[in-house]
């Protein structure tokens, strides 16, 4: 039985401002991106037991591979996600000061939602090329 989102939400993390270079003994991409996912990991698990953890890695483009800089931990009860909010919340790793916040959840009706159509004035007057063979 799946546990309701209302639920989820209120053991879920999003930790944002991540130092990629975590450790920088480091030769290998590989490596470097294992031992990232690796310390904060630990670092978490310091605070109470986990259900699930997701460090974002870009998919594509120049950073392929490369963490986001964000991750989301769901912790186990609502008592280890607060005191891990309240600890972790400003604690530097590597080279930064780590975010901390309560994980926003979006609902399937804004999925569907229709998005606002986007106009960008400086391009209002541009004309549509024709293709000439």
């Amino acid at each position: 039985e799946p546990i309701p989102e209302n639920m989820i939400e209120d053991r879920r993390l999003w930790i944002g401002n991540l130092d990629p270079r975590v450790s920088e003994k480091l030769i290998f991409v590989f490596v470097l991106r294992f031992l990232y996912w690796y310390h904060l990991l630990k670092l978490v698990q310091k605070h109470g037991t986990i259900d699930k953890f997701d460090l974002l890695f870009h998919r594509s483009g120049p950073s392929a591979g490369q963490p986001r800089g964000y991750a989301f931990v769901t912790y186990s009860t609502k008592v280890d996600a607060r005191k891990a909010k309240d600890v972790l919340n400003g604690m530097v790793m590597g080279h930064k000061r780590m975010v901390v916040r309560w994980a926003n959840s979006v609902s399937k009706e804004e999925l569907v939602k229709p998005k606002p159509e986007l106009i960008i004035p400086a391009l209002a007057g541009a004309k549509t090329e024709k293709k000439v063979r």
